[in-house]
């Protein structure tokens, strides 16, 4: 899914960036990299992501194999 579509979604859901940072205790950064399949992806932001906009994580990101932990 699209990093803006994904921060849409978001927001439709009353759900922001620093939401969702706080939730996994990551920094900033490890959001923006997941969001944008940066190298340094955080399971635990996808893992939010995906719990929070009700969509398997195969669905957000086809394109790469997610990691299950």
């Amino acid at each position: 899914m699209h990093p803006a579509r994904i921060l849409a979604e978001m927001k439709v859901r009353g759900y922001t960036y620093k939401d969702v940072c706080k939730t996994c205790g990551v920094h900033p950064s490890s959001f923006y990299n997941t969001i944008h399949r940066r190298p340094f992806v955080s399971p635990k932001v996808e893992r939010e992501l995906s719990r929070i906009l009700e969509i398997p994580m195969e669905e957000l990101w086809p394109d790469r194999k997610v990691m299950v932990a």
